[in-house]
């Protein structure tokens, strides 16, 4: 049932904003056969340094899209997870000998407290190596794996992602416990100082055997030991017990039941030098950031185990072994099921993503009639640099990698100050914006009442705008709205209605239905106009009501 459990949260379809420009990176470093060292899908940061990437991550995704497409991401991801919790299964069962049912207590608690960052990006395939790193050190210890194996998996890790300038901490902390465990085992022997310094350089070493080199540590380095940006990047951002508790309460959890064990072997003299290296360095991996939680979760299971392993009743091998294994089990899956996540599926999350604003798009670039500079939503950039490839963007999520902390920090009022909209449209001679939807952001209201933008796509997930005086103005005057203003929707509705007449605003919601037929907010629009019909319009009423009913609209769920 742990297995279940995490397959459930694996299967999730995809619906990561960032996996789409880790795609686009791969796709087009396989396209050039190069390590792009220089930014090639912006217009604002074109031909900048961009000295380091997790393109060893972004190849195997590429890979396994190339091969799989969206179901193929699917199950890699439920396939990491699942693999993460069998070597952890294998670590407490086979190599410290853990009773079943403390075992089972821990690994579900660990597939619930790591699921929320369990994603399509390249982070999430680092855990892989990071297991496997574990696996050599508790087999060295055991005696019965060299521990030279470790520098490979540092430098596969630091290929996949950059989390691994973490891991020479886990190797240090390692290399202390080692010679501690010795110099206790037998007193006055010769200890391997310059074995365990030769394991720690080397692993560290690996850590720059990627194609950026040592480039990755003026890149990565601050968000890492700490500085500014790291503030910028809400995952980033140093772990504080509001984000632990908001982020995976499970985590908090497991660290309470890891500080009670940690308590018992102090209390029974039981807490070995491994134990102590394993907590010391899992909390301080887990205190640089909510995407370093798992990591923290992973280290601290085993001395968790080891202390609770010395509890004084015999419920780890007693009669209740197997219900405690049972129960669980169960609490696993039960709380997967109940999880507030889309239902498995091996597709896109059709909440999150632009598919239709994109095909519109992609349709008026090949007819010739939609041109000139684009603005796009930040979340969007890596989306649009993959399915619309031949269009630069203004801005993507590759954050620290490309884009200055000062050029971050402008993007952040661009949409809740007008003039900095139109120092940057200016700058950049933009021609049109490709958004988000935000129903009734008063903030964004200038661009649709200042006369200069033009909407002529309207879906969900999507807004598309040109620019009336510019190449694109053609286009504005075929599929531009008059009426529809989405960020003031329900109010620009009402005046449209007062002062024109009913057919015309009726023809454009009527519009946005037939753009978007899954969009909620578009049949509450043309339910609003209808109301306002009467009798003419009760027929054309009751079915827009009955479509909103199926698409799982509720009366209190929206008041326009």
């Amino acid at each position: 049932m742990v297995v279940l459990g995490a397959a459930r949260y694996g299967l999730t379809p995809v619906g990561d904003f960032d996996v789409w420009w880790h795609l686009a990176a791969a796709a087009e470093a396989v396209r050039t056969h190069s390590t792009l060292p220089v930014d090639p899908f912006s217009y604002t940061f074109a031909g900048a340094p961009w000295r380091y990437k997790d393109l060893g991550g972004e190849l195997v995704l590429y890979a396994v899209y190339a091969l799989g497409g969206v179901p193929g991401l699917v199950l890699l991801k439920a396939a990491v997870l699942i693999g993460v919790v069998a070597v952890m299964a294998y670590l407490l069962l086979v190599v410290h000998r853990v009773p079943m049912a403390l075992a089972s207590l821990l690994l579900a608690l660990l597939v619930t407290a790591i699921e929320f960052r369990i994603d399509d990006r390249p982070d999430t395939l680092a855990l892989v190596p990071f297991v496997g790193l574990l696996v050599v050190l508790e087999r060295h210890h055991a005696g019965k794996a060299s521990l030279w194996w470790a520098v490979p998996l540092v430098a596969v890790a630091a290929n996949v992602h950059r989390s691994a300038l973490l891991l020479p901490l886990l190797l240090l902390a390692y290399a202390l416990a080692d010679l501690a465990a010795r110099r206790s085992a037998t007193p006055g022997g010769v200890l391997p100082w310059g074995r365990n310094a030769a394991f720690v350089a080397l692993g560290t070493l690996a850590c720059l055997c990627t194609p950026a080199g040592a480039a990755v540590l003026p890149v990565s380095g601050p968000l890492l030991l700490g500085t500014a940006y790291r503030g910028r990047i809400a995952e980033w951002a140093p772990t504080t017990l509001a984000t632990l508790v908001a982020a995976s309460p499970a985590t908090l959890l497991l660290a309470l039941m890891a500080l009670l064990a940690a308590a018992l072997l102090i209390v029974q003299r039981k807490l070995r030098p491994h134990d102590v290296a394993w907590l010391v360095a899992g909390t301080a991996v887990g205190m640089q950031g909510t995407r370093f939680l798992p990591h923290f979760c992973l280290l601290v299971v085993l001395p968790t185990a080891h202390g609770l392993g010395l509890l004084p009743f015999a419920a780890w091998q007693g009669r209740l072994r197997h219900s405690i294994s049972l129960l669980a089990a169960a609490a696993c899956l039960v709380a997967a099921l109940a999880a507030r996540l889309p239902s498995p599926r091996l597709e896109l999350d059709a909440d999150h993503f632009p598919v239709r604003a994109t095909a519109f798009v992609a349709a008026h670039l090949a007819r010739g009639d939609l041109g000139g500079v684009m603005l796009n939503e930040y979340h969007y950039g890596g989306w649009l640099m993959f399915h619309l490839p031949a269009v630069k963007v203004y801005v993507d999520g590759r954050n620290d990698q490309v884009y200055s902390a000062a050029f971050m920090d402008d993007y952040g009022l661009l949409f809740s100050d007008p003039l900095q909209l139109e120092r940057q449209v200016r700058r950049w001679n933009v021609s049109w914006l490709f958004l988000d939807r935000r129903l009734d952001d008063g903030g964004r209201a200038a661009i649709d009442s200042a006369g200069r933008w033009v909407l002529v796509f309207a879906s969900e997930h999507g807004l598309v705008y040109v620019r009336r005086d510019g190449v694109n103005d053609a286009l504005a005057q075929a599929s531009g709205y008059r009426f529809v203003q989405p960020h003031r929707l329900w109010a620009a509705l009402d005046e449209a209605c007062a002062v024109a007449p009913l057919a015309a605003v009726l023809a454009e919601v009527r519009r946005l239905v037939v753009d978007d037929p899954e969009s909620i907010s578009a049949h509450l629009a043309l339910a609003r106009v209808l109301s306002r019909t009467g009798e003419a319009g009760r027929v054309e009423l009751q079915g827009v009501e009955d479509r909103l009913l199926e698409l799982g609209w509720r009366p209190a769920a929206v008041s326009p």
